[in-house]
């Protein structure tokens, strides 16, 4: 890809979110004061390598038993007690990795720039490395036998987890111009879903990578090539048999997983995945407002507009809260109930751009300039859950 191309492609949410109104409607919000209901307590930090590096990666923590596994750009990998971040090992692996952690029971999966899929144990020692078509932007996924592995030009690639072997492909079309980033695959049972930057959800079948079904989440639309970006590239969210895609500048859309309909649809624009808690889907949209949908598509919850235009991350759920971070790196607590701010903490001054990781009641935060922190909720204060529920504690 020619260097403009690519800097075309990054820059792409800028471009639009600059034609849209005045510079004084483009500018992020300002961060309003108000009343701190749930103290969150730093558990620890670490520094990893160089973070997530330049080329607007989103590596995320990954957490297996009790340890949590992170990785940086410059390929500095290191394996932390989760409760206490006490270092375990680190290997210095002078890769450039661009998609990871990915992570089963027995081994790690990174993917690289240079288009490998690279495969480690817990130890950090190398097993196997796959080349690909094209650069690994997402997490490999695996469930010990098969690793599935998404490509920035538009191709999901099943390998053996244990050899690295290539046992099929499947390719879509891609259009000239995307954002940057890939949605990360997900397997279930005999099925491997995908998000793709041609505006599709796929259902393929997890041993041959054949067609299952595919449902459109977003259509292209305008005249220009950036009016018309339609990717899908947040994390898919799988619940009681629905499968939840959201496009950008595309829909919000339920999926039945065994016919491949929508079950229903809301109009929404966004580079990130969907959670799921308390009977509702909640989405961060690419202005930067947090939506709560009721699961059964019936309406809308709430919405929290007061975070515009600060480039939140995908929500995270920790304790009743939802979690999202943002280009100053802060992370802002909501209620899931109805919304309203609950606490905030910062990061650090770099930024939060790559979803958080959660176990056992503790938010795990790899920010831009490689600060991995451990999070949890302090003892909540005096007649918060009254407030929360309605209810005597």
């Amino acid at each position: 890809m020619k260097p403009l191309a690519r800097y075309l492609i990054v820059l792409a949410p800028l471009m639009l979110a600059a034609c849209a109104g005045t510079p004084e409607e483009n500018e992020p919000a300002e961060l309003t004061d108000f009343v701190i209901e749930r103290d969150v307590e730093k558990l620890w930090s670490a520094g990893i390598g160089k973070g997530q590096g330049k080329g607007l990666y989103q590596l995320r923590p990954a957490i297996e038993g009790d340890t949590i596994y992170a990785v940086s750009a410059d390929g500095k990998l290191q394996a932390r007690d989760s409760a206490t971040g006490k270092k375990r090992w680190k290997r210095d692996l002078e890769l450039a990795v661009s998609g990871g952690v990915g992570i089963d029971s027995e081994r790690l999966y990174l993917g690289t720039a240079e288009g490998k899929v690279v495969a480690y144990d817990l130890k950090g020692e190398q097993l196997w490395e796959t080349q690909l078509n094209g650069e690994v932007l997402a997490p490999p996924v695996s469930d010990e036998e098969i690793v599935v592995a998404q490509t920035y030009d538009g191709q999901v690639v099943g390998l053996d987890a244990l050899t690295g072997e290539k046992l099929w492909a499947f390719a879509a079309s891609v259009p000239r111009l995307t954002l940057r980033g890939t949605s990360t695959p997900l397997l279930d049972g005999q099925t491997v879903y995908a998000g793709l930057a041609n505006g599709r959800v796929v259902a393929l079948d997890r041993k041959t990578g054949e067609l299952r079904w595919e449902q459109r989440v977003a259509v292209p639309k305008g005249s220009t090539e950036i009016e018309r970006l339609s990717d899908v590239d947040g994390s898919l969210l799988l619940h009681s048999g629905v499968l939840y895609a959201v496009g950008y500048q595309g829909k919000l859309v339920a999926i039945d997983v065994r016919s491949g309909r929508p079950l229903w649809e809301r109009d929404l624009s966004s580079y990130s995945g969907a959670v799921e808690g308390y009977g509702n889907i909640y989405v961060a949209d690419a202005q930067g407002s947090i939506h709560a949908f009721e699961q059964n598509g019936q309406g809308v919850v709430w919405t929290q507009t007061i975070l515009a235009r600060r480039k939140l991350t995908e929500p995270a759920i920790l304790s009743g809260s939802l979690v999202v971070g943002d280009f100053e790196g802060y992370l802002h607590f909501v209620s899931q109930i109805d919304g309203h701010l609950v606490s905030r903490v910062r990061v650090d001054s770099s930024g939060v751009r790559a979803p958080m990781s959660v176990a056992d009641d503790k938010l795990y935060v790899f920010s831009n300039d490689g600060k991995l922190v451990a999070y949890t909720f302090e003892r909540d204060k005096p007649g918060f859950f009254k407030r929360l529920f309605g209810a005597d504690e």
